[in-house]
């Protein structure tokens, strides 16, 4: 994996530079995460048909069960990638994480995909799906740049979270417009 620590040394270098820099970084690694679950959360329930809210909810809840609590659970019972911060000399670490924590996958990027692929899978007006997803990218470069994690350890999160949502959309009766379930 030589070339997931050059990348990382590349963007990790960028921490530290320059204060409104790692300001930003420091939002989007620490704090967008929060408000995208705000808006995540706020268009559930801003859903006027109580059935398609409570489809969704389902759905979103299954995917994140999935993808975080099976397969990412999973995945570090058998590789502990030790996070960069500790494996390596030299890292600017820009937010707080805990040295023992697993570095792969990352559970934020995990998490916040299977948010964003779930979202997209539920139908939803693309226009949000963008701005979800507009929060969940930087999210995960800036915790590479903030140096907890590897850019794999975000790209296997990314990969969990959409193909966690892809099962969930096969395996889930999928809603018709008029409320009845069938199997897809």
């Amino acid at each position: 994996m030589p070339f997931d620590i050059t990348f990382f040394r590349f963007l990790n270098s960028l921490a530290g530079a320059n204060k409104a820099f790692d300001i930003l970084v420091v939002f989007f690694a620490s704090y967008a995460p929060y408000l995208i679950a705000l808006a995540f959360a706020a268009l559930i329930v801003l859903e006027p048909n109580w059935r398609k809210r409570l489809y969704d909810t389902a759905f979103v809840a299954l995917t994140l069960l999935l993808a975080r609590g099976l397969i990412t659970v999973a995945i570090r019972f058998f590789y502990n990638r030790p996070c960069p911060f500790v494996a390596l000399q030299g890292v600017t670490q820009l937010i707080a994480k805990d040295a023992g924590a697993p570095s792969f996958p990352s559970g934020h990027a995990v998490f916040f995909f299977a948010f964003v692929a779930a979202y997209y899978m539920l139908g939803a007006h693309s226009r949000w799906g963008h701005v979800l997803l507009a929060g969940t990218i930087p999210m995960g470069i800036a915790r590479v740049v903030a140096g907890v994690h590897y850019p794999l350890d975000i790209l296997g999160g990314a990969v969990i979270g959409l193909g966690s949502a892809a099962v969930i959309q096969r395996l889930l009766p999928k809603r018709t417009s008029g409320d009845e379930a069938k199997r897809v």
